[in-house]
C-alpha cells in the first residue's frame, strides 16, 4: 500500500576535490559515505534542506541528518556563500568532514512514489523523471541545464539487515534485474564519464 503522497526530492552532491566519494565507489570500497543536502518541493527558492551523510559498511547502510537553516537557493547566490550558511549549522564533530567534501558536484531533482508491504518491514520507493543538474567548475548554482537518462526509472527495496535471508522472497515478484544504483555516480557519469 502507499506509505504517502508522491513528492519531489532534491538533493545536492558534495564531494572533495578529487572525487573521494566518487572513486570510492566506483572502485568498490565497502566502507565509504556520501554527502548530500536533500529537500522536497521546488528546485529553487526559499529552501529547507537537511545535510545527510550516508554512511555505506558493506551491504548495509545509514544516514546520519543534521538539519540546516532555510536558504535561497537560485542562479544568483555563490556557492561560497551556500556552502558558509550549511557549515554554520552543522555541529563541531561534522565541521572538518563538511570541509573536505565542500565542492558541489551535482544537483538532481526527481519525483518519488512511496510504498511499504502488509507487514511493514519492506518499503518500496520508485524514482522517475530523473533530472542531473552538474555543478563542478561554477560558481553559481546551475538549476537551468540539466541532462536525464531518457525513460530513467529507479526502484529500490529497503528492509531490515535481519531480513536480508528473506528479502528473495519479495524481489522475486518483480520481473527486473536487480543491481546497486546511485543517483550521484549517475549523475557524475552522464556529465564527464568513467
Amino acid at each position: 500500500s502507499r506509505l504517502h503522497c508522491p513528492r519531489v526530492i532534491n538533493n545536492i552532491y558534495f564531494d572533495s576535490f578529487e572525487l573521494c566519494s566518487f572513486m570510492d565507489n566506483i572502485e568498490g570500497v565497502a566502507d565509504r559515505f556520501k554527502i548530500r543536502l536533500r529537500w522536497y518541493g521546488e528546485l529553487s527558492g526559499t529552501i529547507q534542506p537537511v545535510l545527510q551523510i550516508k554512511i555505506k559498511n558493506g551491504f548495509s547502510g545509514r544516514k546520519v541528518e543534521y538539519q540546516i537553516d532555510k536558504l535561497a537557493l537560485n542562479s544568483g547566490v555563490l556557492w561560497t556563500e551556500l556552502r558558509n550558511l550549511i557549515r554554520r549549522c552543522l555541529p563541531e564533530e561534522c565541521i572538518s568532514l563538511f570541509d573536505f567534501h565542500y565542492y558541489p558536484v551535482v544537483m538532481n531533482s526527481y519525483w518519488r512514489e512511496y510504498f511499504v508491504s502488509a507487514d511493514g518491514y519492506f518499503r518500496l520507493t520508485i524514482d522517475k523523471s530523473v533530472k542531473y543538474f552538474y555543478q563542478m567548475g561554477s560558481p553559481y548554482p546551475n538549476i537551468e541545464n540539466f541532462d536525464s537518462l531518457k525513460d530513467e526509472l529507479v526502484m529500490e527495496i529497503k528492509y531490515p539487515v535481519d531480513l536480508d535471508t528473506i528479502s528473495h522472497n519479495v524481489t522475486s515478484w518483480f520481473p527486473l534485474r536487480v543491481s546497486k544504483n546511485s543517483k550521484y555516480i549517475s549523475g557524475v557519469v552522464l556529465n564527464v564519464g568513467e
